[in-house]
């Protein structure tokens, strides 16, 4: 994330150095008077800095605004503000230059042969000329309305790709507890297995130690387990044998 911040500043830095440079030159032709093919191409050129420029403002905002940690926003936000305020700086004079442009022609289209009233032609020729301008600055004004459209659909595609992962992350933390209650239940159940089959170990066990006891007893007497077990009978029977 760093790194891309770093790129969109210093891409934006230059371009907006790019056309700082380009309205001083525009400064300097208009103050020596040059003529107005070299001037209307200094400007063309201007304004293709000025439309590379605001591509990369955009590519930068976007950037900035996808920052979660608070304190890292406001650093690279107050980079930005720096060099935009060179840009919007830049951007003005550029208006102030065209709007000046605008007037001198107006002016020059409409000066007469020296007669104390102006005739309808030249009238309607600085109408039409009027009418011109304003046309030329309605488009600029809704290009500026499409550049902010522009910007407001790639936040919404930015918060829309966001919500998707939200929602991807929610599904897998709920993936994650229902295999954690089954991995629960099989433990359990493992559990009681393995207690019932050591109750079962230790029956066996006693089972075996008493059958050892009793060949060790018989080994031991030299008497038959039938001995054995008639004497047992006999312990428990006491009156049976006296008859």
């Amino acid at each position: 994330m760093d790194t891309d911040l770093d790129y969109w500043h210093e891409e934006y830095r230059k371009a907006v150095d790019n056309v700082c440079g380009s309205v001083d030159q525009v400064n300097l032709i208009v103050e020596e008077n040059v003529e107005k093919g070299q001037k209307d191409k200094l400007m063309s050129d201007t304004d293709e800095l000025m439309r590379t420029a605001k591509n990369i403002r955009k590519s930068y905002i976007l950037e900035i605004r996808q920052i979660k940690d608070k304190r890292i926003k406001d650093l690279n936000q107050e980079k930005f503000d720096k060099v935009e305020e060179r840009y919007q700086l830049a951007a003005r004079q550029l208006e102030d230059i065209r709007n000046a442009n605008e007037r001198s022609e107006l002016l020059a289209n409409g000066e007469g042969t020296g007669d104390e009233f102006k005739d309808n032609d030249a009238y309607l020729s600085a109408a039409e000329n009027l009418q011109d301008q304003t046309a030329s600055s309605l488009a600029r004004t809704r290009q500026l309305v499409e550049d902010s459209k522009e910007v407001g659909t790639a936040t919404v595609d930015v918060l829309a790709k966001q919500s998707e992962q939200l929602q991807s992350i929610t599904s897998d933390v709920r993936q994650m507890d229902s295999n954690l209650q089954r991995s629960d239940a099989l433990i359990k159940d493992f559990t009681s297995r393995m207690l019932g089959d050591t109750i079962i170990r230790v029956f066996s066990c006693l089972n075996f130690s008493l059958v050892l006891i009793i060949l060790v007893y018989v080994a031991m007497t030299g008497k038959s387990i039938g001995d054995v077990t008639s004497a047992e009978k006999k312990d428990a029977n006491p009156g049976e044998g006296d008859d």
